[in-house]
């Protein structure tokens, strides 16, 4: 079980949330079998598309050649010569090899922001030269790597899906119509904030709260498929005017369609390049990371150069962004529960992907409104780390 340090309420450590993914990946695996054993491939099938998600947030395993190599340098190391000094071996070995396969998630996305800061100046030089393409380009890396994955034949849609949708449209209008006659570029950021679809990575944490993994990578595609077909509608009329819809659906529908429709292609056409694509899909934290760095560092270098806003509507962004979590959150689970799965529920609705919103803000909006995603981010992470303490208190 994972632990956490004291009655506080913190982020758990990449170590114990790798325990907990590694030991929901396992019970899939052996319920695998047993259904296989039992003649039940559609549920055997199941379960192994679950232990696909969980697999991609693993690091990677060695293989047999490496694990030789190491075991042998560790023998050597020790200066083992018999059996009698096995333990010893295992006992290095085992230190050894948790250390090789520890998370670099640890230091690796403070680090990515921190850089991103130092560097964003040369990161929005190089952003601008690229036409503003290397963000929308590794969104469609993320997705494509990740779809590489997904069968269509595993998806089954249900009513949840369909209210989570229906909520999440009417909220998204709901929210800017309401903040429109206050402040035009809060209403902005606080729609973007529930226009923005669900995040990959909400597979995961909702699978170690409980919820069905199917169930919510069904509507991660769904939700994906949506937002590619509303956002154009919506970000033009609420947006600066700058882009018309047609652009705008340009740019966001192929960005969102486009690498589901290409991963499905390689599965049919070159399934080996699929499968090798799947089976290294951790190159999409990497991808998630470089677009990470690019973001804070435009963020970064916009407020740094920002003279027209007031810091109480940066505030007033921030504060938006905490509401409008802690809302879908919540609204999201109360969804759930009555469709007997509150985790898939909150986690649809409330974990999103958040440098596609970001993006999106700063590239249709007013530019100003993309502190209120950026917030979000924070935001979410709170509410997740809450709720697998919960989890773990037996709450």
């Amino acid at each position: 079980e994972a632990k956490t340090a004291g009655p506080e309420i913190a982020e758990l450590p990449d170590a114990d949330v790798l325990k907990i993914i590694s030991k929901l990946a396992k019970q899939g695996t052996d319920s695998a079998a047993i259904f296989s054993e039992q003649n039940r491939p559609d549920l055997a099938s199941e379960e192994l598309a679950q232990v696909a998600v969980f697999q991609e947030f693993l690091p990677r395993q060695l293989t047999p050649e490496e694990l030789t190599a190491e075991v042998k340098a560790l023998i050597a190391e020790v200066g083992a010569t018999s059996m009698k000094e096995m333990g010893k071996v295992m006992g290095v070995a085992s230190k050894r090899l948790e250390h090789l396969h520890r998370n670099v998630k640890t230091v690796a996305m403070p680090t990515a922001m921190v850089v991103g800061a130092l560097l964003c100046r040369p990161i929005s030089a190089l952003e601008e030269l690229s036409g503003q393409m290397i963000t929308p380009t590794l969104i469609f890396l993320m997705l494509f790597v990740t779809f590489c994955r997904v069968k269509p034949s595993q998806m089954k849609p249900s009513m949840l899906h369909v209210w989570l949708l229906l909520v999440q449209t009417v909220a998204c209008i709901g929210v800017f119509l309401l903040l429109r006659p206050l402040d035009l570029i809060l209403a902005q950021g606080a729609m973007v904030c529930v226009l923005a679809p669900v995040a990959m990575a909400a597979v995961v944490i909702g699978g170690m709260l409980g919820a069905n993994v199917a169930t919510m990578a069904t509507y991660s595609l769904l939700c994906n498929m949506a937002v590619a077909l509303l956002a154009p509608v919506i970000l033009t009329f609420t947006g600066t005017g700058a882009c018309t819809f047609a652009q705008i659906l340009a740019r966001i529908a192929p960005l969102l369609v486009m690498p589901f429709a290409a991963a499905q292609f390689c599965r049919l056409v070159i399934p080996k390049a699929a499968k090798w694509v799947g089976d290294h899909s951790q190159i999409s934290f990497y991808m998630w990371l470089a677009s990470l760095l690019v973001i804070i560092g435009r963020t970064t270098a916009f407020i740094i150069d920002l003279h027209d806003a007031s810091l109480a509507t940066e505030l007033w962004l921030a504060f938006a962004a905490l509401a409008i979590c802690l809302g879908q959150f919540k609204v999201g689970r109360m969804l759930g529960r009555r469709y007997g799965d509150a985790p898939a529920g909150g986690q649809s609705l409330g974990q999103k992907n958040t440098v596609l919103a970001v993006w999106m803000a700063q590239s249709f909006l007013d530019p100003i409104s993309s502190i209120a995603p950026t917030a979000y981010i924070v935001c979410q992470n709170f509410v997740n780390s809450y709720q697998i303490w919960r989890k773990d208190r037996g709450k």
